[in-house]
């Protein structure tokens, strides 16, 4: 699969570098989400009431540290053990 997907890209890219006679490389690598970021942002954690806003907005923006906290956490008076 990810041959093809190589493939696809220098057919894509084609008319712009090889048929130009230029030099080309592609690489496709899978970058850990910690060395992400979006329009500047870090992403937010997972399941994080930030990470459901920007979905909801679609768009990366800043965010608090009370955002980072998971969407559905629950705190409650006696449970002290968490």
């Amino acid at each position: 699969m990810r041959e093809w997907w190589v493939r696809t890209l220098d057919e894509l890219i084609a008319p712009f570098v090889k048929d130009r006679g230029y030099d080309w490389e592609i690489s496709i690598d899978e970058t850990p989400f910690d060395l992400w970021s979006l329009q500047g942002e870090i992403l937010p954690p997972f399941e994080s009431a930030a990470e459901k806003r920007w979905i909801e907005e679609n768009k990366a923006s800043p965010y608090t540290s009370a955002e980072k906290l998971p969407g559905n956490l629950v705190f409650n008076p006696g449970i002290a053990d968490r």
